[in-house]
């Protein structure tokens, strides 16, 4: 999935200080606007699943813009999700274990399976046999998985207009800094 966005910049011609002021002011909105955009595409996720906010941002890194580089890259990758960061029930002993990963699927529950910390992640395991190893730890889809062209179409032309709009902010916050001179 791949998204383009313009961004407005005023005329870059004139003294080298208001070039420089103004370049790394847009590489601040910019990358503003792409920590933005990242929540954004947790909370559109987290409207269909259950899974937990940090581990869907987690899965989405930012490549930050700069003066030379005025673009700022989010790239969703990742594993599945482990099945403890989505919403659980019955973890105590003698109970069966039962998960929801989408919102509008009710809890289904796990035979045979588990739940168990290790290192203070919280995780589901399923015996794959009679014996007590070898098991398996259950995972959910992943966030590329999750995340589908309509969630972008969505958040899309928001995403536009915040671009826009941090990128102006913080051009305004160099000049009204005197760090810009329009003019003379």
């Amino acid at each position: 999935m791949d998204m383009r966005i313009q961004v407005k910049l005023p005329d870059l011609s004139g003294e080298k200080g208001m070039q420089f002021a103004i370049l790394r002011a847009a590489a601040s909105g910019i990358n503003k606007a792409a920590i933005s955009a990242r929540a954004m595409v947790a909370q559109s996720i987290r409207e269909e699943y259950t899974a937990q906010s940090s581990a869907i941002k987690s899965r989405i890194e930012i490549k930050k813009a700069n003066m030379r580089r005025l673009q700022a890259e989010i790239i969703i990758d990742g594993k599945p999700i482990l099945l403890g960061k989505f919403k659980l029930s019955g973890t105590g002993k003698k109970r069966i274990v039962k998960t929801q990963v989408k919102k509008e699927l009710g809890m289904i529950p796990l035979r045979h399976s588990f739940v168990a910390s290790i290192k203070g992640v919280k995780t589901i395991w399923q015996r794959k046999g009679k014996p007590r190893f070898p098991v398996k730890a259950l995972r959910g889809p992943s966030v590329p998985g999750m995340v589908r062209a309509t969630i972008f179409k969505k958040i899309e032309p928001e995403i536009n207009e915040r671009v826009n709009r941090e990128v102006q902010q913080a051009i305004q916050y160099a000049i009204g800094k005197g760090r810009v001179h329009l003019g003379s």
